[in-house]
């Protein structure tokens, strides 16, 4: 009864997919639905198999959206912290490889997605690994996100701000990989 596009999120569990590929297809009956953004990684083909009707499966994590781009067609990344943790302005990296991918700049698009493998690293350490272990990362975020101008602030209880050694090791982290934007010098 929407008259607005609908997005739906899956999120996978220890069992894998709660949204099985038959019942999304059905799902893809319905007129308004238009993207399933999807956690379900280890699902995502089975799922693509099953979309119909132009709705897209998008794999939110920025790791992967150079294989979604290509192999896949997805052309929207519909992502969670990378983007945000990964640029800043006058240097966007991300942006600047899908706008290369958008061009046709092969080449160019994969030399600049490559070079971020690094921040990858530091992503799924402080971030990704965590949030699979069913730690939630939010101190993490946040303290990324003060390191490089923005404001993270702190975090709600019952969660635990990181302490002094970690922010000193995420810090150390962000520096050995050049991250951008940073708002602190190696002896701070």
């Amino acid at each position: 009864r929407l008259d607005m596009p609908v997005v739906i999120f899956n999120s996978a569990t220890a069992a894998g997919s709660p949204l099985k590929p038959e019942v999304f297809a059905q799902l893809c009956e319905l007129p308004r639905l238009k993207i399933l953004k999807t956690t379900a990684y280890a699902e995502n083909e089975a799922l693509r198999r099953a979309a119909r009707n132009g709705v897209m499966v998008s794999d939110p994590l920025e790791e992967h959206f150079l294989a979604s781009y290509t192999a896949h067609g997805q052309r929207i990344l519909y992502a969670d912290p990378e983007p945000y943790l990964y640029q800043v302005p006058g240097q966007c990296p991300v942006k600047d490889y899908v706008a290369a991918l958008d061009a046709g700049a092969q080449t160019q698009a994969h030399s600049a997605y490559e070079a971020l493998a690094p921040m990858r690293r530091v992503f799924n350490k402080w971030v990704m690994d965590p949030l699979i272990r069913g730690h939630m990362p939010c101190a993490a975020l946040k303290h990324w996100c003060d390191l490089i101008g923005m404001a993270g602030g702190a975090v709600r209880p019952p969660l635990q701000a990181l302490t002094s050694a970690q922010q000193q090791e995420l810090k150390a982290d962000l520096l050995a990989c050049g991250a951008p934007g940073l708002t602190f010098t190696s002896r701070d």
